[in-house]
């Protein structure tokens, strides 16, 4: 069973899903491994019940994969992809809302150090994220796991260069009536992060302040004719990019031997 290696976060949630699925596929010897120590079969349950304060653990595996469409400026790229899987209470941005530092961070300049942070609250499953774009029309991959208490996926692209532009998806929900999504497509429009008032993909230093709120870009809005999304004779943008999502295995803990 090769699964260990879709997992490349670092966080206390990945760590539980690596151990999950070790301990499955080591069912047959009814063996598992916490943190270098090997436990029996009755330690192991009792540990994943204590941790995920149920006696059923399902864990999905879903790939996503983010597309940039053919846009006129083939300048345009997208940064590493940073993203979460999490339950209803957690937040990454939000569209009328003001962005976190971390987030401001990552949409003015890429960088991710702030954004990182934070991915061992209980709140968060999975920490994930994965290479950009270059130039111009491409996609990258990148994989994730969410398990019945953290169903939602977040994500955020900076789109390159750009003031404050960013495409993502906010508490996409990947679990419908109990059923998970085997796969779905969400066309991305591009996002304002209300910090800077730039107008053009490469205008100069402008930041906002005080601090606005995040916002769609749309094909009227911002009304600045010198805008490079100004286009008020068309009823909607094109999507600026895809983000797919694909079931990939579905793991159910109930039984551990």
């Amino acid at each position: 069973m090769k699964l260990l290696s879709w997992i490349t976060s670092s966080s206390p949630g990945a760590t539980r899903i690596k151990q999950s699925l070790l301990l499955d596929s080591q069912r047959r010897e009814k063996k598992s491994v916490r943190g270098g120590k090997l436990l029996n079969t009755d330690e192991a349950k009792n540990y994943y019940v204590k941790k995920r304060n149920s006696e059923r653990i399902k864990v999905v595996g879903v790939v996503m994969m983010l597309q940039n469409e053919e846009t006129e400026d083939t300048r345009m790229s997208s940064r590493e992809l940073r993203g979460r899987t999490h339950d209803s209470t957690y937040t990454l941005y939000r569209l009328g809302e003001r962005l976190s530092p971390g987030a401001m961070q990552y949409v003015e300049t890429g960088r991710t150090d702030s954004l990182d942070t934070g991915g061992d609250s209980p709140n968060i499953l999975d920490v994930f994220g994965g290479p950009g774009i270059p130039q111009g029309e491409g996609s990258t991959v990148t994989r994730t796991f969410l398990d019945g208490n953290h169903t939602l996926v977040s994500m955020m692209a900076r789109i390159n260069p750009s003031p404050d532009w960013f495409v993502g998806v906010d508490s996409f929900q990947l679990c419908v009536e109990g059923n998970w999504v085997d796969t779905v497509t969400v066309e991305l429009d591009p996002l304002d992060g209300g910090t800077d008032n730039g107008f053009t993909f490469t205008a100069a230093n402008w930041p906002t302040n005080p601090q606005g709120i995040a916002y769609r870009i749309t094909s009227r809005y911002p009304a600045h004719p010198a805008g490079s999304f100004y286009y008020p004779n068309l009823p909607r943008l094109p999507p600026i990019a895809t983000l797919t999502f694909t079931k990939r295995v579905a793991f159910v803990g109930d039984t551990f031997n």
